[in-house]
């Protein structure tokens, strides 16, 4: 016969279990998006998914457009924001406008096609009423290291050849990655130029236009989107240094990410990727993440996200059961 403490042991288990179930208190997450310009879109569907089950981002992280993905996902735009895009890219025929160039523009349309779909989608009293943890992740150009001249003015010029510096340092890290290997370029030249990464949170975003910035420095992919300039710094794409950000969330919530390429994994923590469910798309998926005359690719990748998500939706709230059980047992352990 099973004693008292046995017997009260098990019907506590099983309140809290069927609460679980029933109510969905833990029901929570911690959900990374990586960048890929439209291939976030797929991002998009899956976390779209996700709110529509009921499951609360009470965590989230993006980068590049990753974060804007974030940003719309807890404003709720989902829907919105894929719908908004692919109009902008029915009326844009091209991804890059001589004319524009001879005419001393920018000869990309992305910075700005960009840009409008952040301040679109972005609904910023219903992103502070989710009273979630925000992460942008962006490599920052400090102001103290940059080249003046005489005037104290950054030489543009030689911030310019700097940012090519770096991007040719992040394809060689992508052979690295393709091979298995750690990827050190962009890192060795940020240390020597006194370049850092950097994480905007939610304590960041003061207003509409200032989170919009902030989402837009993640985005930087230069040369196609221009350096974004904030507070005197200077600012390129996330995706440099880590295109998915699952460290630093909360240690008592079940980690999801989403990404696009097998590389983004490479230099990760086994124990953290032991942790974290991934979501990716399988098979063949958007080559050119950068193609923005497309709607037909911004449909395709938000609808794939959200019929990936369904297809994996016992998978997905099994890992959130996984983490309730683990913390259940935890709370047995210290209460024995």
């Amino acid at each position: 016969m099973a004693s008292p403490s046995s017997w009260l042991e098990t019907r506590i288990r099983k309140g809290l279990q069927t609460a679980w179930q029933e109510i969905g208190i833990k029901k929570e997450i911690a959900l990374a998006i990586a960048g890929g310009g439209i291939k976030a879109f797929y991002g998009l569907g899956v976390a779209f998914a996700l709110r529509t089950w009921g499951i609360r981002i009470r965590e989230v992280s993006g980068v590049s457009a990753g974060a804007a993905m974030a940003i719309s996902t807890l404003s709720e735009t989902e829907v919105d924001s894929s719908h908004y895009f692919q109009e902008l890219t029915k009326r844009n025929p091209k991804n890059f406008y001589w004319n524009r160039l001879l005419r001393i523009l920018p000869p990309f349309p992305h910075d700005s096609m960009a840009r409008r779909t952040v301040s679109y989608c972005l609904r910023f009293s219903k992103m502070l009423s989710k009273s979630a943890r925000i992460r942008i992740h962006t490599v920052e150009i400090p102001r103290e290291s940059l080249d003046k001249n005489k005037k104290g003015e950054p030489i543009q010029r030689l911030l310019l050849a700097k940012a090519a510096s770096i991007i040719r340092a992040y394809f060689k890290d992508e052979t690295l990655r393709r091979n298995g290997e750690e990827p050190f370029e962009v890192l060795k030249k940020m240390k020597a130029w006194g370049w850092r990464e950097k994480v905007f949170t939610e304590k960041d975003f003061t207003d509409h236009e200032t989170t919009t910035q902030i989402v837009m420095n993640s985005c930087s992919a230069f040369p196609v989107l221009p350096l974004q300039s904030f507070n005197g710094n200077y600012y390129l794409d996330g995706g440099l240094t880590n295109n998915l950000l699952l460290e630093n969330f909360s240690s008592d919530l079940p980690r999801i990410g989403v990404f696009y390429e097998p590389t983004t994994l490479v230099g990760k923590s086994r124990d953290l990727l032991s942790e974290s469910l991934l979501i990716s798309p399988q098979g063949p998926f958007i080559e050119q993440g950068f193609d923005y005359t497309n709607p037909e690719l911004v449909h395709y990748a938000f609808e794939k996200g959200k019929n990936d998500a369904e297809e994996q939706k016992e998978k997905i709230l099994a890992h959130l059961n996984l983490n309730w059980k683990k913390h259940l047992h935890s709370f047995f352990e210290q209460i024995k």
